[in-house]
């Protein structure tokens, strides 16, 4: 477990440096290593595994304090690498692009170890760009963490599945 939470954290930071993600606080991480923005979509993914475990990785953690070490180790490491073959940043790059895929599709892309780069960024741009055009319905409004009182006064929420906890949009008024 002690392994997983250190991918995890790792991952979570990768993700918190991202500007786009600068909103989010919170990811959950499932036994199998995918991560979730939101909860329930982190406990719905966990309910077809045999570990059902879910680790919420915050942004405020200890993560936050090794973000800016990575950004200036990403700095470094680009200003010292040379255009020769294979890369780990291009296994870095395809561990962002098919995280980034799963968020926006909620599902890992077919082939997803085959997938070339160029490919996996056109489709990712393409559904961007789709959303982008149809609004976002997470940009209007502001973020609020679930409460019990929230579920009581609120029956829908719990039809559609937020638990105490969850981060929702609520819209504006």
């Amino acid at each position: 477990m002690e392994n997983n939470q250190e991918i995890f954290e790792q991952k979570a930071k990768a993700f918190f440096a991202d500007k786009k993600n600068a909103g989010i606080n919170v990811v959950h991480f499932t036994s199998d290593g995918n991560m979730f923005r939101l909860f329930h979509y982190a406990e719905s993914w966990a309910r077809g595994l045999k570990d059902q475990s879910i680790t919420p990785i915050n942004r405020n953690s200890k993560v936050q304090e090794i973000i800016d070490k990575i950004i200036s180790d990403i700095s470094d490491e680009e200003s010292s690498t040379d255009s020769g073959g294979k890369s780990a940043s291009e296994d870095d790059e395809r561990a962002s692009l098919i995280n980034r895929y799963i968020e926006l599709f909620d599902t890992k892309p077919k082939s997803a170890h085959n997938i070339g780069l160029d490919k996996l960024r056109a489709q990712i741009a393409e559904k961007e760009a789709e959303l982008e055009k149809d609004g976002d319905p997470d940009a209007d409004g502001e973020k609020h963490i679930v409460t019990e009182e929230d579920l009581q006064n609120n029956p829908d929420l719990v039809e559609q599945g937020v638990k105490v906890g969850d981060e929702i949009t609520l819209p504006e008024a």
